[in-house]
């Protein structure tokens, strides 16, 4: 029996924080609902036990929906532990809809809501920080502590690491200077405004430099297949873009069918594919042009240069030593059991890009918002039963398919069974899955209002323009 520290509130002589209740979460996993549902009314917390405070660090999909689904659970009444979310950003940020922000398909709004209008209702508490190190719970059952970049100490029962990944783009000299990465909500901000720049040189004229504009997209990966085929949409007849990838073939680890699928839309649109292509590094010229060295001596010239190459999982330093320090997968991941506890930690879960996670075969399990979506419902019961003393349930993933944007009104899909849907009807499929997927309710009706409005509105143009010619 693992013993609950004695001391009450998150911070040492700081501010205390508060948690969530979300019932479009609750409805998402039935079966593990209706497990939870019916062994809670069999369990009880010891009466007279301190409430017990809960951080999860990292407001992306694993811990924004831990958090849900860790509230969504029944709680003696006074129980209820205190939840408290710590993320750098004010924003939770949905990735999968990231592309959508470069061609119009979503408003800022739809794919960043802020913690604060996600958490407004709920007893979940929101901190902005950035975290610096982690001591974990000592042996002894005495507490942990988080602490954050300007000195506050956040204490904890139970930690969930969550913090996901960043680019990875301090490997090839000149990456980080002189290209766009694309995975937050910044970064898609960053390469939005870039293209608004070669759009608008493009429209001066020849003197201006409006030839073709030339993007260069590293990654042959799924973000890096999908981002392409957005750009070279959007910037039409006039762009000239490139998608280099170190591979034989794009989307290697996605069903050949879909690796299909996406190859001819790159293709329609004009997409140069380079494969086995080794970056050496990214030079820039003082014309403001790029020129990207292959580590074949090839060189390739462009205006812009976007590196969806790479993920670096981010786990905080522990200042813990010894046999007591966090597991470290090669790849920096924190270790997990089964039931997504961190090994040799029975007090602190993981789970998304920044755990090394394992299926039953002892294969790790790819670092996609899938698996962090499904692993958040595991480690919300998994908390839930290590509090109350009910028995813990090993996550068991299962893959229910992959999609991917190739456009406005185009898309892929395959499915678990071996079939594939593209085109239109793969992208309206993404869409609506995806307004399922959302955090809250509210949110859903906003984004699915958004899909539905923004097509209408244009039709609605379209026949305006007509009547007034």
């Amino acid at each position: 029996t693992i013993k609950p520290a004695k001391s009450r509130g998150f911070f040492r002589g700081s501010e205390s924080q508060h948690i969530f209740s979300c019932g479009h979460h609750e409805s998402r996993s039935k079966s593990l609902m209706y497990i939870s549902v019916t062994t809670a009314q069999a369990s009880s917390v010891p009466a007279g036990q301190p409430k017990q405070r809960v951080c999860v660090l990292g407001g992306g999909f694993g811990g924004l929906y831990t958090a849900l689904r860790l509230n969504s659970l029944p709680w003696s009444e006074g129980e209820r532990p205190e939840v408290v979310l710590v993320d750098q950003n004010d924003k939770f940020v949905f990735k999968p809809l990231l592309y959508e922000l470069l061609n119009g398909g979503v408003t800022s709004e739809e794919v960043a809501p802020s913690f604060q209008d996600l958490l407004a209702s709920t007893n979940v508490t929101f901190r902005k920080a950035s975290v610096d190190s982690i001591e974990p719970p000592a042996e002894n059952g005495s507490s942990g502590c988080v602490k954050l970049v300007g000195g506050d100490e956040l204490e904890y029962d139970w930690l969930v690491l969550a913090m996901g990944a960043q680019a990875k783009l301090g490997v090839v000299p000149g990456v980080m200077q002189h290209a766009l990465p694309f995975s937050t909500f910044e970064d898609a901000k960053r390469v939005d405004h870039r293209l608004h720049e070669l759009e608008a040189a493009m429209k001066q004229g020849p003197s201006h430099g409006a030839s073709a504009k030339r993007v260069a997209v590293v990654g042959g990966g799924p973000s890096g297949v999908e981002l392409a085929a957005v750009v070279a949409e959007r910037l039409g007849n006039l762009g000239d873009v490139q998608l280099l990838t170190s591979g034989q073939n794009i989307i290697a680890d996605n069903p050949q069918a879909q690796a299909d699928d996406a190859r001819k839309v790159l293709q329609q649109r004009r997409v140069g594919i380079m494969t086995s292509c080794l970056v050496k590094k990214v030079e820039a010229a003082e014309t403001g042009e790029y020129t990207i060295v292959l580590e074949d001596g090839r060189e390739i010239e462009t205006d812009l240069v976007l590196w969806t190459a790479g993920q670096a999982p981010v786990v905080p330093k522990s200042q813990a030593v010894g046999a007591y320090g966090l597991p470290l997968a090669k790849a920096g991941e924190a270790v997990t059991d089964a039931f997504l506890r961190v090994r040799s930690h029975p007090r602190m879960f993981a789970l998304g890009d920044a755990a090394y996670v394992t299926d039953s075969k002892g294969q790790k399990l790819p670092a996609t918002a899938q698996v962090a979506f499904q692993a958040a419902d595991y480690a919300g019961w998994n908390v839930w039963a290590s509090i109350n003393n009910r028995p813990l349930l090993p996550f068991k993933y299962q893959h229910l398919g992959d999609m991917m944007a190739l456009g406005e009104s185009d898309g892929s899909v395959a499915f678990p069974f071996d079939a594939t849907l593209s085109g239109l009807p793969a992208s309206v499929l993404r869409k609506a899955a995806y307004v399922y997927r959302q955090p809250t309710l509210e949110q859903a009706m906003k984004v699915g209002m958004g899909f539905v409005s923004r097509p209408l509105q244009e039709i609605v143009k379209g026949l305006a323009s007509s009547n007034r010619k």
